[in-house]
């Protein structure tokens, strides 16, 4: 998995900001080690065994961050047995993310920023995060859940699923089987408060 992490007060980065599923290999660099992300960036980049990675990012030599890989420069060309593998050891030693992560870290992590690789059983402050499993999914599959792009069917599901979801709890609110969030059984409103602002990034 990928950390990201801000400054503090003092201008060191030990605040945990994103967590990212990813993908390592056998390549990946050694635990330990450190690198300075160039300025290298692709939109569409050519990986070893004839297939591309979208928004790809240079950390060292043939280390990339970038998509999961695929078979064309199409967002709807790609590898889905490979993008089910996320969260798992599966490229030669690039790291794969979803379009979504790596869009990020191609458009906020800026020349220079430091890389540190590890390995540890603790996947770090914020946990580890997980990406659907989309093999089994034929209409939609050939694209990453997460892109954004014109066109992406997961958009539509999402999109039907929201709307059906809404519809269910109007019912099931309009037949008094389902009690308002914000109510509590008195029929008074109720109001929480954490005691603490919401914290600045």
């Amino acid at each position: 998995m990928v950390t990201v992490y801000t400054k503090d007060s003092e201008g060191n980065y030990t605040v945990p900001y994103k967590a990212m599923v990813c993908s390592t290999g056998i390549d990946t660099p050694v635990a330990g080690k450190k690198h300075k992300v160039t300025s290298y960036r692709k939109r569409w980049n050519a990986l070893q065994g004839n297939v591309y990675g979208q928004y790809a990012t240079q950390i060292v030599g043939n280390i990339l961050f970038h998509s999961v890989p695929y078979t064309a420069k199409k967002t709807d060309a790609l590898e889905y047995w490979e993008y089910d593998k996320l969260g798992s050891a599966a490229s030669l030693g690039c790291i794969r993310l979803t379009v979504q992560d790596a869009k990020w870290v191609y458009d906020n992590i800026v020349a220079g920023t430091i890389v540190e690789f590890y390995e540890d059983a603790n996947p770090g402050p914020l946990g580890k995060p997980s990406a659907s499993k989309i093999s089994n999914n034929e209409a939609c599959r050939n694209w990453d859940p997460t892109d954004t792009a014109e066109g992406n069917p997961w958009n539509a599901v999402d999109a039907i699923v929201a709307i059906t979801n809404s519809i269910l709890l109007e019912n099931e609110m309009e037949s008094g089987n389902m009690i308002p969030h914000d109510s509590n059984e008195s029929g008074s409103s109720e109001e929480i408060a954490s005691g603490e602002e919401e914290p600045l990034i």
